[in-house]
């Protein structure tokens, strides 16, 4: 497979995961705390998604106010963005670029609000 479609792959399975709100529980920290029976229960949300995010970059006014924020969730090849402002995951790989849109099903701009609001 071609980098190009690689990359348009994995950039569209990272937005469809964010628009199907079902986010793979084994990759939580909290999932692994839990005792079996809550295991069941716990469905990840933004702000377990931020636990693996590399770099997370705040879009603000100049009067400080939240507009978003671009979250770098891979890197070193290929580079893929998570941007909450504008609802779509942004991939690069060498020369190659892609991005798909997203529904934020998991409440991921709200908590990258709240912790802006924490500043």
């Amino acid at each position: 497979m071609s980098t190009d479609k690689e990359l348009l792959q994995i950039v569209r399975r990272i937005a469809e995961e964010i628009t199907s709100g079902k986010l793979e529980k084994e990759n939580y920290n909290a999932y692994h705390d839990l005792t079996d029976e809550e295991k069941e229960d716990f469905e990840p949300n933004g702000y377990d998604y931020l636990e693996n995010v590399y770099d997370m970059k705040f879009i603000v006014g100049r009067d400080k106010s939240y507009y978003g924020a671009e979250l770098m969730v891979a890197g070193g090849g290929p580079n893929i963005y998570v941007d909450t402002r504008e609802m779509r995951v942004e991939g690069y790989w060498g020369g190659d670029r892609a991005t798909w849109n997203f529904i934020d099903n998991i409440g991921l701009d709200d908590a990258c609000e709240e912790l802006w609001s924490c500043k």
